[in-house]
């Protein structure tokens, strides 16, 4: 992967990620430290420094949408007719994406301030606002 300086059309940096990652959707975390994307069943995190696996989950299907949290320590995805979301950690043992059912591709993004809250499509007439913190507080639309 290249990266340019659009300004003065030169390549700045050429990262070497394995050849599984062409033709899936790549994103970066809000600081450009980290490139998430999908890669041989997995939900890869590389560091954009020098080009290394960060963290890894496997993944049953082929994940589109992909968006981090403002704060860079969630990913979600769309895979299928759910949304997943992964929090990424320091330790060793990571968990399991959390998973929410829609009936649609959902397109999840979350919010530009608030780490916590994420939007999703359950269907063509509603709209949910998910607080990750509490499953409880979801709000449909």
């Amino acid at each position: 992967m290249d990266f340019w300086d659009t300004r003065s059309s030169t390549c700045t940096r050429m990262l070497d990620l394995p050849s599984g990652v062409v033709g899936h959707p790549v994103v970066f975390s809000p600081s450009g430290k980290r490139l998430a994307g999908f890669c041989d069943g997995r939900m890869v995190i590389w560091s954009t420094d020098n080009g290394k696996e960060h963290q890894s989950i496997p993944v049953s299907g082929y994940p589109q949408d992909l968006a981090f949290s403002c704060d860079g320590q969630r990913l979600v995805w769309s895979e299928g007719n759910q949304v997943h979301v992964w929090r990424m950690t320091t330790e060793n043992t990571l968990p399991p994406p959390t998973a929410f059912p829609t009936s649609r591709s959902p397109r999840p993004l979350f919010s530009p301030h608030d780490p916590d809250l994420l939007a999703y499509q359950l269907d063509d007439q509603t709209l949910v606002l998910q607080t990750l913190t509490s499953h409880s507080q979801t709000r449909h639309l």
